[in-house]
């Protein structure tokens, strides 16, 4: 489907996924779209607010701005990576992830980034909600966001990233936000710190409950093992002994019945 000036949108049952002007997507709520469209049918004007034109890094799903102030979410899906932990390197599954980043003006046409925080979750892409819809705190399966499941990690979606420095100081080109995740959270190698947090309701197979079990068992993995996340609802196996049992039944019924046709 596309608008009265050629931009493409997509409907899904639970929101549309629109062009957000700054060379991005958002995701809004069908209500919310229902109103744009009504907006539009009637004629009525939009309320103007002055424009800032940003180039965006691709992974960016939904973004939030006035003069002073952003938030900005990206959203990197699940693939095999290459880790390190200590010494040594695992290529796992590693979760979809999300990151939020909180920017100021410094009133010099600059943005300053306040803070960051990373999350992994159970949701595709395009079933991101748009920032205001979205609470980004790890309720595990309640809301699909859970704290990343490595060492380093602070229970609320921060990170202790060492000496592992990153930009602060953007101008109105924010593509190299993605370093966020590239070069602080995968390049740079996991230690024990924190991993009793990082760890907290995990399943971890085999022996022991240390870091390098859990990336000796996920580098076994294809997918990222969510069913071993806390939270995570886990498969109920259901009898079918009965159901089989009257399967067996049937076959005799017709075993007994082709009988009678023999002996006629």
């Amino acid at each position: 489907m596309s608008t009265k000036e050629g931009l493409p949108v997509t409907i899904f049952d639970t929101h549309v996924r629109v062009p957000n002007g700054l060379g991005s997507w958002k995701n809004v709520s069908l209500k919310d779209f229902q109103q744009e469209i009504a907006r539009v049918a009637a004629g009525e004007e939009q309320t103007a607010t002055p424009k800032l034109h940003f180039r965006l890094p691709n992974e960016t799903v939904s973004i939030s701005h006035n003069l002073h102030e952003m938030d900005l979410l990206m959203y990197f899906p699940e693939a095999k990576r290459e880790v390190r932990y200590s010494t040594s390197k695992f290529t796992i599954p590693f979760p979809a992830t999300l990151i939020l980043v909180k920017l100021k003006s410094n009133g010099k046409g600059g943005w300053m980034v306040e803070s960051v925080r990373w999350l992994c979750t159970s949701y595709l892409e395009d079933e991101v909600p748009d920032l205001g819809r979205l609470d980004f705190t790890p309720r595990q399966y309640n809301n699909r966001l859970w704290t990343l499941p490595f060492p380093n990690q602070y229970g609320d979606g921060n990170m202790c990233v060492g000496r592992n420095a990153y930009r602060s100081l953007y101008t109105n080109d924010l593509r190299g936000l993605n370093e966020l995740f590239h070069h602080i959270l995968i390049a740079s190698p996991f230690n024990d710190d924190l991993w009793h947090v990082g760890s907290r309701g995990l399943t971890i197979p085999g022996r022991g409950d240390g870091a390098k079990a859990w990336f000796t068992f996920l580098s076994r993995q294809e997918t990222f093992p969510w069913a071993n996340m806390p939270g995570f609802p886990q498969t109920v196996n259901v009898n079918v002994s009965v159901e089989a049992a009257d399967d067996t039944n049937f076959a005799l019924e017709a075993d007994d019945e082709e009988d009678e046709d023999d002996n006629e």
